[in-house]
């Protein structure tokens, strides 16, 4: 029987989490799985409490639900929050969700599949399709894997699949399921980034975890059984398309340095910065008419070049 805790992080999320309860509440073929969910409040100013705490007697009347856990954690960012729902979590294996994803009906018994068969795995997530609540700006397929979209009919092993090495590949943390103990053991408790606080749009929090369960040798896979929808809706805005990108490349340097030795990171930030150099010029070359129409992934690209030439100097200031 896999012992399975689910942990939805959430910031307000008062009017998303009921699409995502109704998600797991009809959640078929789990009578193989032991599972609780975790909703953890990362010190929200709504209502997300009260709401919790009735769905909590609301859910009591059903013995065939999983029990729910109400956390609080003050600290905002998403690393801290799931980082709480760990220590806390009686399962095995740890699910995250954010409270904009709604798992598909067969999105557990997906996970209780998978298991068995990947003995070594740490960590491993599913489709990630898009639901968009207002039409993406033309050409987004070109940056959507920014917003945790994910697909693909084969599955796949990011940790010995040699493009996704050389590529430094690893999945988004939406939907992914973690061996807590691996995380536990080999995980800092803070990471140095830490998800998107504020104004803040810095994020790769979830790939940096990733990074640390593959160095310590934990196969880390994607299997298109497990399927869920990410809503986005105000983030597709102009500027807020621009702002997510550029954030992206800010944490860059953060990720690239993971497995460096201290002697290595001021050759290495020579090369990447050299390369990023290149990466830019070849991207204005080629997009430079699209640029001058004010085409908003174009810009949007060219503001991830720029955030990772400058992600070695956000990094040091931080």
């Amino acid at each position: 029987m896999l012992n399975l805790s689910i942990a939805i992080c959430t910031y307000n999320g008062e009017q998303r989490l009921p699409l995502v309860l109704d998600r797991l509440r009809s959640q078929i073929s789990t009578d193989n799985v032991r599972w609780e969910i975790l909703i953890v409040d990362n010190n929200s100013s709504d209502g997300t409490a009260d709401w919790v705490g009735q769905l909590q007697t609301d859910w009591a009347k059903d013995s065939t639900l999983p029990k729910i856990q109400y956390l609080f954690e003050r600290s905002q960012g998403t690393a801290f929050a799931r980082q709480y729902a760990l220590t806390k979590a009686e399962g095995e294996w740890v699910a995250f969700l954010d409270d904009d994803n709604l798992p598909h009906a067969e999105w557990v018994a997906a996970i209780e599949a998978f298991i068995p068969q990947h003995p070594n795995v740490g960590a491993f997530h599913g489709q990630i399709l898009g639901d968009y609540e207002i039409i993406p700006p033309p050409n987004f397929d070109r940056i959507a894997p920014f917003w945790a979209i994910a697909g693909g009919r084969k599955a796949r092993c990011y940790t010995t699949d040699p493009n996704a090495a050389r590529k430094r590949l690893l999945p988004p943390g939406a939907g992914i399921v973690v061996q807590r103990q691996a995380w536990l053991d080999h995980v800092p408790t803070e990471l140095n980034l830490v998800g998107r606080i504020g104004g803040s749009m810095v994020g790769g929090e979830d790939i940096e975890a990733m990074g640390y369960l593959s160095r310590a040798g934990f196969e880390i896979w994607y299997t298109p059984e497990m399927r869920l929808d990410h809503r986005i809706a105000d983030r597709l805005t102009r500027d807020s398309v621009i702002r997510h990108m550029h954030g992206i490349g800010l944490g860059r340097w953060q990720l690239r340095r993971l497995g460096l030795a201290g002697w290595q990171r001021p050759l290495m930030v020579a090369m990447f910065f050299g390369n990023d150099c290149r990466k830019a010029v070849i991207h204005s070359f080629t997009y430079r008419h699209d640029l001058r129409s004010s085409d908003v992934v174009a810009i949007a690209e060219r503001a991830f070049y720029l955030g990772c030439l400058q992600s070695p100097f956000y990094g040091w200031m931080r």
